[in-house]
């Protein structure tokens, strides 16, 4: 049986537990705030509202309210496009990376090697090409340009006050049978041989001539075999003969009125360019 005592306990117990559920009500319902319990279910300034379906434009995919509910996310995919950037805007969206995105005051760290090749680097010597260029544009490995080597004779021993003209492949008494028409060229470092001597101061000549074909005319190259009592050699290292596109060229050889021996001649020269 409830003893007096223990029921004027429960009472008061009550009474309090009441009190503090008003005064919690009383404080909540000064305060305006809101829960989303879900997609269709609100909690509002302590007031629940269960709604329809909510639009598209109120809620997002998840049913998450924002805000007043008055739009949705806008997601924007990643731009996957080759040199494409996002771009503000309503929505944002990719575009393609212009000249204006890259402002010119950025420091480019191949900045001296690039005013260095937008100069004009060293050059070869004359006659000379180059194989390659350094990091600051000048020319490396500078080569001489290959040289091919024309060669030619009297073909036959001459015997004493001939006039023979020769090239490669020919040789004949009038030089138009003789004369090439040549490309531009030029044409060095001449050297010659006789077979057999040609006796004491019985010298053999041997000219370039070039020009226009039909009126060709010695050149300085010229090489002198000098007689002697032995086969000799001549050569010219030091002067050149040229012909510009179109003219002929072809090798002149006078002997002497007199010759130990009837020899033949051979002979080879440089030609470039």
């Amino acid at each position: 049986m409830e003893t007096e005592s223990r029921r004027e306990h429960r009472i008061i117990r009550i009474i309090a537990g009441t009190l503090l559920a008003i005064g919690v009500c009383w404080h909540l319902a000064g305060v305006a705030w809101a829960l989303s319990a879900g997609t269709n279910i609100t909690l509002q300034n302590g007031s629940i509202a269960v709604s329809g379906p909510p639009s598209a434009t109120t809620l997002t995919t998840n049913g998450v309210l924002l805000g007043a509910g008055t739009s949705a996310i806008t997601t924007t995919s990643a731009c996957t496009g080759s040199n494409q950037v996002l771009r503000s805007g309503s929505p944002p969206a990719c575009g393609s990376l212009v000249d204006a995105d890259i402002p010119n005051t950025i420091t480019v760290d191949l900045a001296t090697a690039a005013t260095a090749l937008a100069a004009n680097g060293a050059n070869c010597s004359a006659g000379q090409y180059a194989r390659g260029v350094d990091a600051s544009g000048a020319a490396e490995n500078c080569t001489s340009p290959p040289v091919s080597i024309v060669t030619f004779g009297s073909g036959m021993d001459i015997t004493t006050s001939q006039t023979v003209y020769a090239w490669p492949g020919i040789t004949d008494t009038t030089e138009a049978r003789v004369s090439a028409p040549m490309p531009a060229a030029t044409f060095a470092n001449l050297r010659c041989r006789q077979s057999a001597a040609a006796g004491t101061s019985n010298d053999v000549t041997i000219t370039i001539r070039t020009g226009t074909c039909g009126s060709e005319s010695d050149s300085s190259l010229v090489c002198t075999i000098s007689g002697g009592a032995s086969a000799a050699s001549c050569s010219d290292t030091s002067n050149s003969a040229s012909t510009t596109a179109g003219q002929c060229a072809s090798a002149k050889i006078v002997t002497p009125a007199s010759l130990t021996n009837s020899a033949a001649i051979t002979c080879s020269m440089e030609r470039t360019a």
